[in-house]
């Protein structure tokens, strides 16, 4: 009787798959039986691996001290035990100087030849002197005190030149612009303008050098602004914290109807 193909297979796969059940069974049988109690520990004591116990190493002797005389060689140790050992000495006390205990009262001369001074004085004093003195054998000698040391001079005040200068050329321009007029032609006339005059004032306030430096156009103008200078001199002197002998200046008068 023939098996039918298909038939055929699902044996062939029943038959594979059991075979793969049986493989794994066996492969995960160890597994199986440890994780039961009765054989976790048949397992257990075959499979686990013994501690490593390092032997036992030989203990080393601990070495013997030594002294450091017993480093030394025999020899030289008992050189050292034969030579005695020195012993400083202690240092001898201090001198006391001859100085006697009576102190001498203020004024009286003591005479003490040591190097060493008068007692009481000054070190490096002369034999024979008075006690605290000065050492020259007179009490009644006082030191003359140290002269008086010399004030120093007060510092001059500082001038200022420009504000001195301003203020005399100030004073001689108001004295022009007192004196200044207007001419009555050139009222009646109309005429305006404003003229600059140049000048020069000496020393003692004189005037000298009076000219038109600038014109108004009008004649008449020009001379009335020279006849206002020359009318307001002479002026004050020249202050001499300027150390001029003159000074040159100019003014500008103006001349407009109202």
């Amino acid at each position: 009787m023939r098996m039918k193909p298909i038939s055929w297979k699902i044996g062939f796969l029943i038959a594979s798959i059991l075979f793969h059940a049986a493989l794994l069974t066996w492969l995960k049988m160890p597994v199986i039986l440890a994780r039961m109690p009765q054989t976790a520990l048949i397992f257990d004591l075959v499979d686990r691996p013994k501690p490593y116990i390092p032997p036992d190493l030989p203990k080393e002797k601990p070495k013997p001290i030594v002294k450091q005389d017993e480093q030394k060689p025999p020899e030289k140790r008992e050189i050292e035990k034969l030579e005695p050992k020195p012993v400083d000495a202690p240092p001898p006390p201090p001198a006391e100087s001859p100085v006697s205990d009576e102190a001498p009262a203020p004024g009286e001369a003591v005479i003490n030849p040591e190097p060493g001074g008068v007692p009481g004085g000054v070190e490096g004093g002369t034999p024979g002197g008075v006690v605290g003195g000065t050492g020259d054998g007179n009490p009644d000698v006082k030191p003359e005190p140290p002269p008086a040391p010399e004030p120093e001079p007060e510092p001059e005040p500082k001038v200022d030149v420009k504000a001195i200068q301003s203020q005399y050329v100030s004073g001689v321009k108001s004295k022009i612009y007192g004196s200044k007029f207007y001419p009555e032609s050139a009222k009646r006339m109309e005429q305006e303008g404003s003229v600059k005059v140049s000048f020069t004032v000496s020393s003692g306030g004189s005037v000298s050098g009076v000219s038109v430096s600038s014109s108004s156009g009008f004649s008449e103008l020009d001379n009335a602004a020279v006849q206002a200078v020359k009318n307001a001199a002479p002026f004050g002197a020249i202050p001499p914290e300027l150390g001029k002998s003159s000074l040159t200046m100019s003014i500008t008068l103006k001349y407009y109807l109202k």
